[in-house]
């Protein structure tokens, strides 16, 4: 959902001259920033969660093969 964002912002504003529409690019740069960060939080999390969900399975197979 935050790639669609990005990208209909992106086009909306290169569509925009900016020399008339100063204040509405700046306001859509800020939008696709916001969007941007949202999506690298989203996939730092998803990371975060891979790799406890890999370390989580390491743990189990060293006290099966401890046993």
């Amino acid at each position: 959902m935050q790639k669609r964002r990005v990208g209909l912002l992106e086009n909306l504003l290169h569509e925009l001259n900016p020399q008339f529409y100063m204040t509405s690019c700046r306001i859509l740069m800020s939008e696709c920033a916001e969007a941007l960060t949202t999506l690298r939080d989203l996939n730092e999390q998803k990371l975060e969660r891979a790799t406890q969900k890999k370390n989580g399975e390491t743990l189990q197979d060293l006290s099966k093969q401890a046993k």
